[in-house]
């Protein structure tokens, strides 16, 4: 049995899976999940995804939350650099390669049936000509998928570090008050997980009411987004700060895609993934998302008809990342 190591690396977690890579489909032979921020750099969390296991790994496959130029990265959220040649070498891999995490989510888009996706417009069928992904997270991912003919090619972006455009008096308030503490202001910083405490931050600000039992969990640390999801979502709690942050949220997000979809003009589909949104699909007002997205002026008529969908597979970026170290290793495709 082959062993292939794939590991999705990313500012907040690492999802990770040792898989049989003699079977064309994901069938991990052990898997697992870790805290970013248990360690102090790429090899460390390498080295624990390995623990435990007393078979031989030959290959890893991984996607990393930062750019790859000639199979190095420097992360972008964590404090880490590596490389494919480093990594090979320290822990006798037969080979070693290394993918933006937005291209591992690419990837696994293909691979990915009706049952791990929720339709957030059908749009209309299209020339088939490409994809748009854009994943909200610690960062905010973009990548795109090119089709020429039955070939695909996953290209990434660093899209995410545009510079924030607002559109409505509340998000001008937001960029003012942002620009003040950081300077630039990218969409980023106001459409992830750390750009919804920015939100929430921004609300405060303005003089919104915090009440006393969220003040409190706050400041013993819990983490943002859930709290204030949990709060917006009951039925029995009144908390318009919450709700507001999410709105906020959502309005930007739809506003940043039907920018990017503008600037790829990607044929077949909008597919939203990361680890936020399928936990907020309850806070997500559809017809509202799509009314911002299609608003493009001159140019709604471009992206109005463009199919929109939220990933709900558990793990995309592993079925990609997967994909890539067959390809790479095994050239079984």
């Amino acid at each position: 049995m082959s062993i292939l190591l794939v590991a999705d690396i990313g500012g907040t977690k690492i999802d990770f899976a040792l898989v049989d890579s003699g079977r064309p489909d994901f069938v991990p032979v052990q898997q697992g999940q870790l805290k970013s921020d248990r360690f102090d750099s790429c090899e460390e969390v390498i080295a624990a995804c390995l623990a435990g296991f007393s078979g031989q790994v030959e290959f890893a496959s991984l996607a990393v939350a930062g750019p790859v130029v000639d199979q190095q990265v420097t992360f972008t959220n964590l404090p880490w650099q590596t490389g494919a040649p480093a990594l090979k070498k320290k822990f006798g891999f037969a080979g070693v390669v290394l993918a933006n995490d937005l291209v591992g989510l690419a990837e696994g888009v293909e691979l990915l049936g009706e049952q791990d996706v929720r339709v957030i417009e059908p749009g209309k069928k299209g020339i088939r000509h490409g994809s748009l992904v854009v994943a909200p997270g610690t960062g905010l991912g973009v990548a795109v998928i090119r089709k020429d003919g039955t070939l695909s090619r996953v290209q990434a972006t660093e899209a995410g570090h545009l510079s924030f455009a607002p559109c409505t008096e509340v998000e001008q308030q937001l960029l003012s008050f942002l620009r003040r503490k950081c300077g630039h202001v990218s969409f980023e910083m106001v459409c992830s997980g750390p750009g919804l405490g920015n939100i929430f931050s921004f609300l405060r600000s303005t003089g919104l009411p915090v009440p006393a039992e969220l003040a409190t969990k706050i400041e013993q640390g819990h983490e943002l987004a859930p709290l204030l999801a949990g709060r917006a979502l009951a039925k029995d709690i009144d908390c318009p700060i919450s709700s507001k942050t999410f709105e906020v949220f959502f309005d930007i997000l739809a506003e940043f895609c039907g920018n990017v979809a503008l600037a790829f003009l990607p044929g077949d589909a909008l597919y939203l993934g990361g680890g936020m949104l399928p936990r907020l699909g309850g806070l997500f007002d559809q017809k509202r998302f799509c009314r911002r997205f299609g608003d493009r002026g001159k140019m709604q008529d471009l992206v109005a008809a463009l199919p929109i969908f939220l990933i709900i597979h558990r793990h995309p970026v592993l079925l990609g990342t997967y994909r890539i170290g067959r390809r790479s290793f095994y050239d079984a495709e």
